[in-house]
């Protein structure tokens, strides 16, 4: 269920949480990419390679 609210903010509150939530928002994006690499890269890591030498 969801509640519309309605509130009146001055221009100077509008821009602070402007301010405020390109920061949140840029901050969680980076932290989310930065998730995203490691899940990758453990995802797609390649086991080591092992030789094999046969001597006759």
């Amino acid at each position: 269920q969801n509640t519309k609210v309605t509130i009146s903010l001055s221009s100077e509150s509008v821009a602070y949480f402007k301010e405020a939530a390109k920061k949140i928002i840029r901050q969680l994006l980076d932290e989310y990419v930065s998730h995203q690499k490691s899940a990758n890269k453990a995802l797609h890591a390649v086991p080591p390679k092992t030789t094999v030498f046969s001597v006759w």
